[in-house]
């Protein structure tokens, strides 16, 4: 089959559940999104949730007879397993890895009025939207490289990602969005909780020792939500205890308490862990969905996708 992408569209790469299409809803966008990932369940609660998914593997849609020029926006978030302090730490040369050079494929295919892309802030990952950024200003994107943390955006857990933010235009400058919050969003405040007694316990040890686990109380952000993120465990001084439940987790990521999460705990936990915050999402793409838009015209892309 092929797709056609028309009028007001913002194409999202590695799309997972939604958390940069929730963010752009959340700044004001009505146009259309259409998401590609491959994972099935990512897929099966994007849309349930009301987004589009186009499940195929990113690095195998043909571009070569794609025009340029005509979509409003393109988001990339690439996999993080094989760069984040947790992962492999192989880089390009692991499973996923190389999939980091797709977003400057598609941007420079497309050449999108704007587009963003996040991933963990890994030296590796930073160098690459670095040298992506050269690329981008040589075909005439203004772009900004960087690093925000979650907290600061209203994200009621702790998250530094590398981001990429580029305006096709010499008339449009590029800078960071402005904090939207001048202190973290509490766990107490997010879940709506009034005994503030609880603590949350990680389920990561502390500088490489597993027997010290991190503990934070309820007046504070969560720690970053992870693909393991429902074994961190409540504790509460009357004796009772239990692990963070995945609608917990997703709250603590910024997605709406009722988000309609598909699969099973291992699928879900994956899917917030690596999921783009939507407050933070919110913030970062609120500047270019009020920036004019070019004139737009119907992109039609071909090969064979599941809808």
């Amino acid at each position: 089959m092929s797709l056609l992408l028309a009028g007001q569209v913002v194409v999202d790469l590695f799309a997972g559940p939604g958390g940069f299409d929730t963010g752009l809803r959340m700044a004001g966008y009505q146009g259309r999104i259409v998401g590609f990932e491959l994972d099935r369940w990512a897929c099966a609660t994007a849309r349930a949730a009301g987004h589009m998914r186009v499940q195929a593997d990113v690095a195998a849609v043909p571009l070569d007879r794609v025009e340029p020029g005509k979509v409003f926006g393109l988001l990339a978030s690439p996999p993080c397993k094989d760069w984040s302090t947790t992962g492999s730490g192989k880089g390009e040369s692991g499973t996923s890895g190389y999939l980091i050079r797709e977003p400057l494929r598609w941007a420079l295919a497309l050449m999108p009025t704007w587009t963003v892309w996040e991933c963990t802030p890994n030296q590796g990952v930073l160098a690459r939207f670095l040298d992506d950024a050269d690329t981008l200003r040589t075909v005439g994107y203004h772009v900004w490289v960087g690093v925000l943390n979650a907290t600061d955006y209203g994200v009621p857990s702790t998250r530094k990602r590398a981001f990429l933010i580029a305006r096709r235009g010499w008339l449009y400058d590029v800078r960071p969005p402005e904090p939207t919050h001048d202190r973290p969003v509490t766990m107490a405040e997010a879940l709506g909780w009034l005994d503030t007694d609880a603590v949350l316990v990680s389920n990561y040890g502390t500088g490489g020792d597993a027997s010290k686990r991190g503990r934070r109380t309820m007046d504070q952000p969560a720690f970053t939500m992870t693909g393991k993120c429902c074994r961190n465990r409540w504790e509460h001084p009357s004796g009772w205890s239990r692990n963070l439940t995945p609608s917990e987790a997703g709250v603590l990521q910024s997605f709406p308490a009722d988000y309609p999460w598909r699969g099973g705990s291992t699928a879900v936990q994956q899917q917030i862990g690596d999921a783009v915050p939507p407050r933070l999402a919110a913030a970062v793409l609120g500047p270019l969905v009020s920036m004019p838009r070019v004139s737009l015209t119907p992109l039609l892309i071909g090969g064979t996708f599941a809808v």
